[in-house]
């Protein structure tokens, strides 16, 4: 059973939202916002049909976040700060042109590298189509905003999302204290990069934006078949550039 409404909301109750009101499986009752009534309406056709079949999973508002992280490897700051209009879902291509500050800033890029383009795993298409759907509006255009559509701060996404997370999977010190900081996933995608899709350095380094070789080298030499050779061919090219 499921119903859709209409909500009212704003300092003047003159924004409005559609909310689907669902029981999933299980019994307990659910609610999902969206911006306008037919993608309401889409979504619940979805819904009911997953909670029929019992394989309905309640979405999270980080899970569009996560993944765009593991499958880019962008850094914090940048996905704090990317820009519906920096996306061409449609191209499959992430443009990076700013990032956030921690001190909750919009500017550049860390460096000259950092701006750059990142193609999309159909995955992270898929997802980030859902999550404009619901995605809290504001001035800036963020992809990844806070609840009213600012900037979110980076002390707010680790206390709501990355410490929670790793609590629920297990995977803390015995000291309680969390093991891994949010930059491991910037990591975990170079990883995945290499591996799966036998990416050069030279691309590496473009994708996740090092300024330069020897830095993509330092971090993730040891993930290469042929290290060693190809750090000594990039010191060919660089050194035939130079004397050019």
């Amino acid at each position: 059973m499921a119903s859709i409404r209409k909500r009212k909301y704003g300092p003047n109750k003159d924004r409005e939202a559609w909310v689907v009101d669902y029981v999933d499986q299980h019994g307990k009752r659910r609610l999902k916002t969206f911006p306008n009534k037919k993608s309401a309406e889409v979504w619940k056709v979805n819904a009911l049909h997953e909670v029929r079949q019992g394989t309905h999973t309640p979405a999270s508002r980080w899970r569009s976040f996560i993944i765009t992280a593991i499958f880019t490897g962008m850094r914090l700051g940048e996905l704090r700060g990317l820009r519906w209009g920096d996306l061409d879902l449609d191209a499959g291509l992430i443009h990076v042109r700013q990032r956030a500050s921690q001190w909750m800033q919009i500017g550049p890029p860390k460096s000259k590298a950092g701006k750059r383009d990142i193609p999309l795993a159909p995955i992270v298409v898929n997802t980030l189509r859902q999550w404009r759907l619901v995605c809290p509006k504001g001035s800036l255009d963020l992809v990844f905003p806070n609840t009213i559509g600012h900037i979110d701060s980076v002390q707010g996404i680790h206390a709501r999302f990355w410490v929670p997370l790793q609590v629920k999977c297990g995977l803390t010190a015995d000291t309680g204290k969390t093991r891994y900081s949010f930059h491991m996933l910037r990591h975990a995608a170079a990883s995945l990069f290499i591996k799966y899709l036998g990416w050069s350095p030279k691309r590496l380094q473009a994708v996740m934006g090092h300024a330069s070789i020897s830095m993509t080298f330092d971090r993730y030499g040891h993930l290469f078949e042929s290290a060693e050779s190809d750090r000594a061919d990039m010191e060919k090219i660089e050194r035939a550039v130079r004397a050019s």
